[in-house]
């Protein structure tokens, strides 16, 4: 009836409602009390179409689609303490107790008994649609501090957290924006190299001086002209003319040794 009758009046009254939750949502020690704040926090924050069935036509299907801009989703967002903060300890725990339970009794154990995790599946996976609309609310966004952040990657890349639940929260990880203080810094992941820059990072250094070498040597040839290349001739060699003194010493005295014979004869 709140939601259904905004006015001046009940404003204050919604504020403490959704501030209420809030502070319920907060207290670990209270697990009954959370659970019943969750789920207060998941019908309040529905568009107002689906909560009074203007979504139920015949053309608009039995599903539901969420309103991330409702009037419930922004008196969540503006709720105190940060129930970002909390909805993310909630699964938290959830996920903890799950990695105890399979630690100590296997997964088959924590399949047959679900409520092993200290909680329902259900539970958790409307925690991570809270999240993820939240992040998608204007006023939600301003919400998720880096340290929130981080440890939504961390529970979004967990072994042991159910696959929906992960999904939803990289849903919410992927429409958080970069605010304008943050984008000064060092991304994550690196940009990827256009395909110029893969085939220059592929050729070594030794292939581009051998093409450099080639490239120069071709100039080179291609600068001398067909008669300088005709006229040119080796100069001859210090061990060609030893070579030859040597050969015109042995034939002399071949010749003296023959001259000798015959006179003798």
């Amino acid at each position: 009836m709140l939601l259904a009758t905004p006015s001046l009046t009940n404003n204050g009254l919604l504020d403490q409602l959704f501030n209420r939750l809030a502070a319920y949502l907060a207290i670990p020690e209270d697990q009954i009390t959370r659970e019943l704040a969750l789920s207060t926090m998941h019908y309040l924050a529905e568009s107002s179409s689906s909560l009074f069935g203007q979504n139920s036509g015949p053309d608009s299907g039995s599903q539901t689609i969420p309103n991330n801009n409702s009037y419930g989703l922004s008196l969540l967002a503006k709720a105190k303490p940060c129930p970002v903060s909390g909805l993310v300890s909630f699964i938290e725990a959830a996920e903890v107790k799950t990695r105890q339970v399979i630690d100590q009794h296997g997964v088959q154990a924590l399949q047959e008994q679900p409520d092993l995790m200290g909680t329902s599946l259900e539970l958790v996976r409307r925690a991570g649609g809270l999240l993820e609309r939240l992040a998608s609310n204007p006023m939600g966004k301003a919400r998720f501090t880096p340290e929130l952040e981080l440890r939504l990657l961390s529970l979004a890349t967990s072994r042991v957290l159910d696959a929906t639940v992960a999904q939803l929260l990289s849903g919410a990880l992927f429409n958080l924006p970069t605010p304008p203080g943050r984008a000064d810094r060092k991304k994550l992941l690196p940009e990827l190299p256009s395909p110029a820059r893969v085939l220059e990072l592929l050729k070594s250094p030794e292939h581009d001086q051998k093409e450099e070498i080639e490239r120069e040597e071709e100039k080179k040839e291609t600068k001398k002209s067909p008669t300088e290349q005709d006229h040119e001739s080796p100069a001859p060699s210090s061990d060609g003319k030893e070579d030859a003194e040597e050969s015109k010493v042995l034939s002399t005295m071949v010749l003296e040794d023959q001259g000798g014979s015959d006179v003798a004869v």
